[in-house]
């Protein structure tokens, strides 16, 4: 019988057991755990995979934030290991609170509560930034092991919808085109490197052609070319009063705030929302525009509130700040959205952390 699925067993007979026929080793059995736990954070913020795994029983698991499930000390080294090459690498884990309950003298179960700096999260996936682990020790040759552990990614809790929302629902994160599945939503039609910008501020240039071949005759290697909202687009971050070559100009957007010397991806979307649908609190790490080609939307961050419409100024929020979108108007929102991101960062990270004032709602 394999450990895990011995230790789970155990957990169904655990009832079986008096407190007092192992409560006399709880005490330093639960320092022992507490300092598996110790040595948890010490081993991740070493980005050492191997110490981290040998805090795991042989045939140990581990199932992820994001619900990916792997089997076997050996397993978990290896994606670790992988792990702490990019993502993980700038990260730092704190554990602030453990909470241990022994269902037998060889097993318990603790709830361990963290937080998490630095993490590079691909676009699509939640940043790690606080969470409970729940975990079944084993206590192995009179060494405790995690045998089984559970991450789940948590955000503060609130009371239960009491009705029906009066708002649409949350659009949510912005999907790649790949996934859509409807005309509405917003839709990730481009992320690409646009290289080093020397600069502290850059602009984005909008051109259309007529054909998708002659905007590709025109791009250059900071340029996009895209066909969206029945327009073949080339998208441009370059400096002001840059100009392709051939192509009707229909917008030049700037300046857009950015971080000299850093490395950029410009990622592009198409966003078409009905009046009254919002986005989640999000941020992003790098500043961000639009192009409204009709419809109007409204921003909301910590400093106030953004209001684009179809014909007015194009709308430029600097990276960094929480914000909170909602289309508004009596028109369907069309609009192609820059994110002028830094290239070592996720273009997104949704957050839980700021409640909007309803600016957007007066």
């Amino acid at each position: 019988m394999n450990g895990t699925l011995r230790a789970f067993l155990l957990l169904a007979l655990a009832a079986t057991f008096p407190k007092a026929a192992f409560s006399g080793d709880a005490t330093p059995d639960e320092a022992e755990i507490r300092n598996v736990e110790t040595r948890q954070q010490e081993a991740w913020n070493r980005h050492d995979a191997k110490a981290y795994a040998n805090l795991f029983t042989e045939d140990g698991d581990v199932v992820n934030v994001v619900g990916w499930w792997w089997k076997g000390r050996a397993e978990i080294e290896k994606k670790l290991a992988a792990a702490y090459a990019y993502v993980f690498r700038e990260s730092t884990l704190t554990i602030t609170e453990v909470d241990v309950k022994f269902l037998t003298p060889q097993i318990a179960v603790a709830h361990v509560r963290w937080s998490m700096v630095g993490a590079r999260t691909p676009a699509g996936i939640p940043e790690p930034r606080q969470g409970i682990q729940t975990q079944v020790l084993q206590k192995e040759g009179g060494q405790w092991l995690i045998a089984a552990f559970q991450n789940t990614n948590g955000v503060p809790e609130k009371p239960f919808p009491t009705g029906t929302p009066d708002a649409p629902p949350a659009v949510g994160n912005c999907k790649p085109v790949g996934e859509r599945t409807s005309e509405v939503g917003c839709w990730i039609i481009a992320d690409q490197p646009v290289g080093q910008l020397t600069e502290s501020q850059t602009f984005w240039h909008l051109d259309v052609y007529p054909t998708r071949a002659a905007a590709e005759e025109a791009k250059g290697p900071s340029g996009t070319v895209v066909e969206s909202l029945g327009k073949v687009w080339l998208l441009t971050v370059e400096k002001a009063g840059w100009r392709p070559s051939k192509g009707q100009r229909i917008a030049e957007i700037g300046p857009l705030p950015i971080v000299a010397g850093e490395k950029y991806s410009a990622q592009y979307m198409e966003a078409i929302l009905n009046p009254g649908m919002t986005s989640s609190i999000h941020t992003h790490s790098g500043p961000e525009a639009w192009y409204t080609l009709a419809g109007e939307t409204c921003l909301e961050t910590p400093e106030g509130k953004y209001v684009g419409r179809a014909g007015g100024p194009p709308v430029i929020v600097p990276g960094g700040p929480s914000m909170h979108l909602t289309a508004t108007g009596a028109e369907q929102r069309r609009a192609l959205v820059l994110i002028l991101h830094q290239t070592s960062k996720p273009p997104t990270t949704l957050v839980h952390d700021w409640t909007p004032k309803g600016l957007c709602k007066k």
